[in-house]
């Protein structure tokens, strides 16, 4: 509260309804004791205590720096003696300004959590939480009219902290997770059974890395954010053993990837395969395979010969699917696509014509389930000498995985680390696949068509590849799985087997 003078000026008749008296229009003007308005708060709205009935009212104009006209929301208490005046003769020295404005700035974050509606953070209040009364979104009064509180009532804390605390973020599970530049806390009742009140809300730091201002996912019971400056992901979970919160680097193999970039947007598509999509500055897009109960987390990286602008998830009931959408710019043209797991090629169309986008380009075409590399298109149409049932065209990246043979403990008590490996083969595990090649050391092995007759068109089929593989032997031996064709490929698992030289 602000200790002020408030003169009132009642206007316009009285009516009487049942046993109250209230207002027709009540122009009031507020008076500070020391210079406190500018013309900036015009449209704020305030609240004003008369004999513990509060009363809400919005500036509509500046008189002076120490004086504003308010209209009051509210009817005004009368004096319990005299109804025909107002209680203490229209005087109070107790006002509160609204929390939030063109002055006073606006929250940083919001969202739902329980029937309320929370926000966290304004520029002049970085470390305060409000939430609405219970379902009523709109109303943020903290107390009722006549000063008391309930459990239904707004909310308005202050978690203390060694630093301010700038929001990034606000999501809802089990608790509320409120993501700042210094950490990310728990907000939560003292019981977790029990629904946030005035009197029960509490706050508790629970990491110190700090998170970007990226929309976190709520995955697996836990939450997914990008931690501050937007170089790694993090997964903050509850670890039941040791009964805290547990915050992992999902970067910790591949922090490699957005040394120079920056992560700006992730989304999760749960269906089929448990993805996280993550997009860059720079405009690339990289999917992370999750799971936290099934251990596991492979990163990829996807491109589209062009720059991602935005991506999404949709779900598909027809497919059983979640599908991704990308904005995708190449070049002057910015185009809405939708990854499916049924196309193999980027930007594609079906049919022979609407490809004036790749005029004069060279593009792959599938027909009849059979590739065709390097189609030109001419006045917006590709040409098919031959006759066909179906076709569809597009672009065509070449996609890479590559292994690392790993540091391995030795019966010596010592390890692999610092000798010179040999990978001597390898166990493929895939499904509904056709075929890739194994690069290692310079030499390349061509993997997947199984023999079939001319007669025969091959089909993706699932199988285990033995690939035994010869070279020489390296500190750090790499080998790589490539697939050079619009084709499908689904690798579920592999083995590597390598010696390692004596020194």
């Amino acid at each position: 509260m602000v200790d002020a003078a408030v003169t009132m000026i009642a206007a316009g008749s009285l009516a009487k309804d049942k046993t109250r008296l209230y207002d027709r229009e009540i122009i009031q003007e507020v008076e500070a004791d020391d210079p406190l308005f500018t013309s900036a708060d015009v449209g704020l709205l305030l609240r004003m205590n008369f004999s513990d009935i509060q009363v809400w009212g919005k500036i509509t104009s500046l008189v002076s720096d120490t004086t504003v006209r308010v209209d009051a929301n509210d009817p005004l208490p009368r004096d319990i003696f005299d109804g025909r005046n107002i209680s203490n003769n229209g005087r109070t020295k107790k006002f509160r300004l609204g929390a939030w404005g063109s002055t006073r700035g606006y929250p940083k974050a919001l969202c739902f959590y329980r029937d309320r509606l929370v926000a966290y953070g304004s520029s002049l209040q970085p470390n305060t939480f409000w939430s609405s009364s219970t379902q009523d979104y709109f109303n943020f009064a903290p107390t009722e009219i006549d000063s008391t509180v309930t459990a239904l009532n707004a909310i308005t804390a202050e978690f203390n902290s060694t630093r301010i605390a700038n929001a990034s973020f606000l999501i809802e599970g089990k608790v509320l997770f409120l993501g700042t530049n210094s950490g990310v806390w728990q907000i939560s009742p003292s019981y977790l059974s029990d629904s946030i009140n005035p009197e029960n809300t509490r706050g508790t730091k629970e990491d110190s890395f700090g998170a970007d201002r990226v929309r976190p996912e709520f995955v697996d019971s836990g939450v997914i954010f990008v931690q501050r400056h937007g170089k790694k992901l993090r997964e903050l979970y509850f670890n039941f053993n040791d009964q805290s919160y547990i915050s992992n680097d999902l970067n910790v193999l591949a922090e490699h990837l957005f040394e120079n970039d920056r992560v700006i947007e992730i989304t999760y598509q749960s269906e089929p395969h448990g993805l996280i999509w993550v997009r860059t500055q720079n405009g690339l897009l990289f999917s992370l395979t999750y799971s936290r109960r099934g251990q596991k987390l492979a990163w990829a990286r996807h491109d589209f010969g062009g720059t991602v602008k935005s991506i999404c998830i949709t779900e598909n009931n027809v497919e059983g699917r979640d599908n991704l959408y990308l904005i995708v710019k190449r070049g002057d043209l910015v185009t809405l696509e939708v990854m499916t797991s049924s196309c193999l090629l980027d930007c594609s169309s079906t049919g022979v014509s609407g490809y004036d986008r790749f005029e004069g380009q060279l593009i792959w075409a599938i027909i009849d389930d059979e590739v065709y590399q390097e189609v030109v298109v001419i006045n917006g149409s590709i040409s098919i000498p031959f006759d066909y049932t179906t076709v569809v065209a597009g672009l065509f990246h070449d996609g890479e995985i590559s292994f690392h043979s790993p540091d391995m403990p030795m019966s010596d008590f010592t390890t692999t680390h610092g000798s010179k490996k040999r990978i001597t083969d390898m166990l493929i595990k895939v499904q509904d696949s056709l075929s890739f090649d194994i690069e290692y050391d310079g030499n390349k092995t061509e993997v997947g068509d199984r023999p079939f007759g001319s007669f025969q068109r091959q089909l993706p089929y699932s199988t285990d590849h033995f690939v035994s593989i010869g070279g020489t032997a390296d500190y750090s031996p790499v080998v790589s799985l490539m697939h050079r064709t619009p084709t499908p490929l689904n690798v579920l698992a592999t083995t590597i087997s390598f010696d390692v030289e004596s020194t």
